[in-house]
């Protein structure tokens, strides 16, 4: 299903959450690697509130990548070199089709991907919105008709996709 999704849109804006983690690392890079096979040629975008690094390692573009928690870490703010790219990118987006795949989200900093996602499917008529998350898939529900909950691991959904 979320392969007919990417398939469909022009652009596909991921969020990645803290949720995206398994205690098995090579899980990880596994599901990493199919995200990115799987959203590969598409025009995309992917952000992360993890500080796991290993999203660096998997092939995504680099300069269509922002990590605002892994640069707060390191330099004490949470703008990155690609984050003013990816605010660019975010309203060139408006009124495209395009798809917001949300993995592993919490409501831990929702600033960063949870609530700007909920608020450009709700504002861009062309969107559609997936939420994985195994712990807090509720969609809000000005958004019941153009988004999908899916109750699952994100990254045991990422490596059934192999």
């Amino acid at each position: 299903m979320i392969k007919n999704y990417v398939d469909a849109a022009d652009m596909v804006l991921v969020g990645i959450g803290t949720g995206f983690k398994s205690e098995d690392q090579a899980n990880v890079e596994r599901a990493y690697t199919n995200l990115k096979t799987l959203i590969d040629g598409k025009n995309y975008f992917v952000i992360t509130e993890s500080d796991d690094e290993s999203i660096f390692k998997a092939g995504f573009k680099q300069d269509r990548v922002t990590a605002p928690v892994i640069e707060k870490e390191k330099n004490g703010k949470t703008a990155d070199e690609n984050w003013d790219t990816y605010l660019k990118w975010v309203m060139g987006s408006m009124n495209r089709n395009i798809l917001l795949l949300e993995l592993g989200v919490s409501l831990v900093q929702p600033e960063i991907i949870r609530f700007p996602f909920e608020k450009m499917a709700a504002v861009n008529m062309k969107s559609n919105f997936i939420r994985v998350n195994k712990k807090l898939p509720f969609i809000p529900e000005n958004l019941s008709e153009k988004a999908i909950s899916v109750k699952d691991d994100p990254v045991e959904l990422m490596i059934e996709l192999e």
